[in-house]
């Protein structure tokens, strides 16, 4: 269970980018209320000499462009206030109406309304699904000033009609004013989840990112807006979405240089949590083949000859025959973040084979213990997904020796000497070699990957940074005239 103390991950995303998402959703509103048909109106209306009752049916919009849109933070009330600027609406319809007295008097015809210059604000307050976790918003305080309403009726008594368009008028707004309540709510919703929420994608293996949203999880400050994230990767069985958990508990930020940038902030203990599931579904070992290895540096050294001055039996044995590793790892790494670099001690075993060319087969020769000390410093990728229309960012630590201490636990050929000057050379290998690209490796597999929108970052400039005591910074320059 993640410490309630712990930060977890944080996604911090400026105002000037909250307003670069914002205006990247026109097109999508535009698109999902083209050809959009709205709901039926039935009422009746008291002319004073007559009762009638009024349908309007088959409304359809036919054109609906929004020429601006605006969003700012309002910390005092951790909501988001919209701005809607210069928005014009199309829309066709059929009307009829039928007295409902003596001398029950109907007639229907077509009609179409257009609204020019509709400008607006709302509000946008979070809502929470505490089950998945992702980001909901509901629309607060919706307001409209609708400009220039044209109405024009035809076929039947449309005259008629023209002597109660004041009326007519009041049922359009209201119309237009609940369905872009709808729309507009639905989509700002869609929009952050698309663009904020990270992927919930399993990890390979049995592991699974439980990267949902604490209840409060977004925190509204003037400068920006930052996404906090449980940010803990689980074992899981087959089937089993997450552990069962009564409380998700959201946790102060950090005290961050916030900027212009996207920033991914994530604490130690999301890699940790890696470490500890691959250890508890026995997933933290490798195997570095003599076959497979392509780094000349490294093929050369998986020889018998690396090991004749730690394990002579072994050379004499199968002189200059190739060799195998099998790593494991038996305590649980720990990460531990400072400004130079994130420190992690991995613990373990490393099994030696020989390759028997008589037999064309591996031969067990020694197995000894390791304590390697690995330096790591944060890395990124990104990589378009095509099929999602989204950018996949890998985010993991690659790491490099600083120091390894090994010794004996078995040997199928006499003692193997892990204190004199050979053992050095075979510490060295081993650290450089194998410890540290198999750990960054099995990172780079295993670490969170986010899934996030939105073509005004500059993902080939992501970089990362190490800010404060248990925390890694990876920001994502913005993208200044993509619109």
């Amino acid at each position: 269970e993640p410490s309630p103390t712990d930060i977890g991950a944080i996604l911090i995303l400026s105002t000037q980018g909250l307003n670069k998402m914002v205006d990247g959703e026109i097109p999508n509103l535009e698109e999902q209320t083209e050809d959009l048909v709205l709901d039926d109106i039935e009422t009746d209306l008291d002319l004073g000499i007559a009762v009638i009752s009024l349908s309007l049916t088959d409304l359809v919009i036919t054109n609906f462009h929004i020429e601006s849109m605006a969003v700012s933070t309002l910390p005092e009330t951790q909501e988001l206030e919209f701005y809607l600027g210069d928005t014009d609406i199309n829309l066709t319809f059929n009307w009829s109406y039928t007295e409902t007295s003596w001398p029950y008097a109907s007639d229907s015809g077509t009609g179409t309304a257009s609204c020019a210059d509709i400008n607006g604000d709302f509000i946008l307050h979070p809502l929470y699904d505490h089950v998945c976790g992702v980001p909901q918003v509901n629309t607060d305080e919706f307001n409209l000033d609708f400009g220039n309403i044209k109405i024009t009726l035809d076929g039947g008594a449309s005259q008629f009609f023209q002597t109660i368009l004041n009326v007519f008028i009041g049922l359009v707004e209201d119309l237009f004013t609940d369905k872009l309540n709808e729309i507009m709510a639905q989509s700002i919703t869609d929009s952050m989840n698309r663009n904020m929420t990270p992927s919930h994608s399993d990890v390979p293996d049995g592991m699974r990112e439980d990267f949902r949203l604490p209840d409060p999880a977004i925190v509204m400050e003037d400068s920006y807006a930052a996404f906090h994230f449980t940010g803990y990767i689980y074992p899981v069985e087959e089937g089993e979405l997450w552990p069962a958990r009564d409380t998700i508990m959201p946790t102060p930020l950090p005290d961050l240089v916030t900027s212009e940038d996207l920033q991914f902030v994530f604490s130690n203990s999301v890699f940790e949590s890696m470490f500890l599931s691959g250890l508890a579904l026995d997933l933290l070992h490798g195997e570095i083949d003599y076959k497979e290895v392509k780094n000349p540096k490294m093929a050369s050294l998986l020889n018998t000859s690396t090991l004749g001055g730690i394990c002579p039996g072994v050379y004499e044995a199968y002189p200059d025959a190739s060799i195998s590793l099998s790593l494991e790892t038996t305590i649980m790494p720990t990460v531990t973040v400072m400004p130079s670099a994130v420190f992690t001690n991995v613990t373990g075993t490393v099994h030696v084979s020989v390759h028997d060319e008589v037999s064309d087969s591996m031969v067990d020769a020694f197995t000894v213990g390791y304590s390697a000390g690995l330096a790591g410093v944060p890395a990124c990728e990104t990589l378009y997904n095509a099929h999602h229309g989204q950018n996949d960012t890998f985010l993991w630590l690659d790491y490099s020796p600083f120091n390894l201490t090994g010794w004996e636990i078995s040997s199928e050929y006499g003692p193997v000497d892990m204190e004199g000057p050979a053992a050095m050379q075979l510490e060295m290998f081993l650290s450089a070699f194998a410890v540290s690209p198999w750990i960054t490796d099995w990172g780079h597999v295993h670490a969170p990957n986010f899934a996030i929108a939105g073509d005004y970052y500059d993902w080939a400039s992501m970089y990362p940074i190490l800010q404060a005591p248990g925390t890694i910074v990876y920001n994502v320059p913005m993208i200044d005239d993509v619109w």
